[in-house]
């Protein structure tokens, strides 16, 4: 209840119990295993797990879960999954078959037990991220996962929660609840400040999250006719797969591959690297060092991973970090909560107690971890 990440929810009502999530802590938290009787050991007692969306804090004790327990998500999630389990193998986060998750849709609700349970598609820096609306006997439940206000699909998000109707508790994540407001930039921010990159450097690299479909198509964007935008042969993968279950549009990605090379210096262009295949920018740094930049987009606490500290100093001069949080900031949070009108909150997902900044202070639940609390 009081780290970002490791997240697991467990929600049970007369003869049913299901999880909401089953993730492993980030970097920096303790890294014990859930120890879960009738989910992660023993005799299978539990009837589901929903998954909020892929990235390893929500989904990484997987691999741990009882095999008969099924198992809930997008289908973007669960084919997602699929592809990192494919190109990572063992050591992938989520070492599971992922036939076993059962796909579900926006809108969709699934009857489980005594449980009902209606997926509702959010905005994430995830493809195909589920809030869930859980219902039992007369309460109703809205367990939102990772979310935010400033991303594309905002404006349909808050269509969909003003007719949910009476919420008895929102169980919310509060990652950025003591962040400074000011320095939030939504896509369309990204979008631009890419852009202007673009016109001034003819040869733009970018360190983006893979999975941060969101954040591609933002990139994408910021491509002008006449420059290529490149990637390797698994981001397009990723790519052509949210165009097939969430369709998003991008402006004719292409596979980086030695047959371009002459056309990529005469014309210029935006490619997406990781440190794993960042020679080409190395390469290009010495030949063309004034018409050469790098664009970080990402959590700029990896910055202090020893790798991409060294692969962001070799920029020097020429390099931007452009990026919009995936967590919904305080001003925000307070206008969802005042649309919802929970009789009762909590907040997960957070490193800290301090809730003074949410307007509805006298309706927030502080729970332990492990500790049952009774709607």
């Amino acid at each position: 209840t009081h780290q970002i990440g490791g997240c697991c929810t467990e929600i049970e009502y007369l003869s049913t119990r299901i999880l909401i999530d089953i993730g492993q802590p980030l970097p920096g938290y303790e890294q014990n295993k859930l120890q879960i009787e009738g989910v992660t050991k023993g005799n299978a007692k539990c009837d589901g797990i929903f998954l909020t969306h892929y990235h390893g804090d929500h989904i990484g004790e997987l691999s741990n879960v009882v095999l008969q327990i099924p198992i809930y998500a997008s289908s973007c999630t669960k084919e997602f999954i699929k592809a990192y389990k494919e190109r990572i193998g063992r050591n992938y986060v989520c070492d599971i078959d992922s036939s076993r998750i059962i796909t579900v849709s926006h809108g969709e609700s699934v009857i489980i037990g005594d449980l009902k349970v209606r997926a509702i598609k959010a905005d994430h820096s995830a493809a195909g991220a589920f809030m869930y609306l859980i219902e039992a006997g007369d309460k109703r439940i809205l367990h939102t996962g990772d979310f935010r206000l400033h991303g594309r699909n905002s404006n349909r998000l808050i269509s969909d929660i003003c007719n949910l109707g009476k919420i008895d508790l929102l169980i919310t994540e509060g990652t950025s609840i003591i962040r400074n407001n000011s320095t939030v930039w939504d896509e369309e921010s990204v979008t631009a400040r890419v852009y202007d990159c673009v016109k001034q450097y003819k040869y733009c690299f970018v360190i983006a999250s893979s999975s941060n479909i969101d954040r591609v198509q933002s990139i994408s964007e910021a491509v002008p006719r006449g420059k290529y935008f490149l990637m390797d042969e698994f981001q397009k993968k990723l790519l052509d797969m949210a165009v097939d279950y969430e369709g998003y549009v991008f402006e004719k990605p292409l596979v980086y591959g030695k047959n371009l090379e002459k056309k990529m210096e005469t014309c210029g262009f935006v490619m997406l690297i990781r440190e794993s295949n960042s020679n080409i920018y190395e390469e290009y740094v010495r030949k063309y060092p004034d018409d050469t930049c790098l664009i970080y987009s990402m959590w700029s606490g990896y910055l202090e991973y020893p790798r991409m500290k060294k692969l962001f100093g070799i920029a020097e001069k020429n390099k931007r970090i452009i990026h919009s949080s995936g967590h919904v900031v305080l001003d925000d949070l307070n206008e969802f909560i005042n649309i919802i009108g929970p009789k009762k909150i909590v907040v997960i997902h957070t490193d800290t107690d301090d809730v003074d900044g949410l307007e509805q202070k006298k309706n927030i639940m502080s729970i332990k971890d492990g500790e049952r609390f009774y709607l």
